[in-house]
């Protein structure tokens, strides 16, 4: 088993919006190609809004969106992920990515069932989340794990 992407460089600079309007081109860094992976076939498994250390509950995209409305939004990386940051600080950057859409791919374990490796984002939950608020259908993402596993997250038009 091996580490898999489906679809070319050239693919992974279209927009992550269903039509393409108000997105940049990717700037992907990597050297492999990313493949999009479908929100509604992802989000169930894996909640974004309830990924951090120390949320008593999941960030609402209400709370999402009124940090968007009074503009207060963070673009600075947490220096140290190791620390938990407040609820206001992940609020504030996935209001952010909303902005700020020239994202890298996520990066997408989608499972080993062999294994018993369930998927898992391992990189990524800010700009899953505003991309979850903006209503984007797909993701570009960075995937691996067994093969079938990675097709079946794969989005189809």
């Amino acid at each position: 088993m091996k580490k898999v992407s489906k679809e070319s460089k050239e693919a992974s600079k279209e927009a992550a919006t269903e039509d393409g309007s108000n997105q940049q081109e990717k700037q992907v860094k990597s050297e492999e190609p990313a493949s999009r992976v479908d929100i509604s076939l992802l989000y169930p498994l894996w909640n974004p809004f309830d990924s951090w250390v120390g949320l008593e509950s999941p960030i609402t995209i209400e709370e999402v969106q009124t940090a968007i409305k009074n503009q207060d939004t963070i673009g600075e990386h947490n220096k140290n992920p190791h620390k938990p940051q407040p609820r206001e600080y992940h609020i504030r950057r996935i209001a952010w990515f909303t902005q700020h859409t020239d994202w890298e791919p996520i990066v997408l374990e989608c499972g080993w069932p062999e294994y018993d490796v369930e998927p898992y984002l391992q990189d990524g939950n800010h700009r899953l989340a505003a991309a979850i608020v903006l209503g984007h259908k797909w993701i570009y993402a960075h995937c691996s794990g067994v093969v079938s596993e990675i097709e079946s997250f794969l989005y189809k038009p």
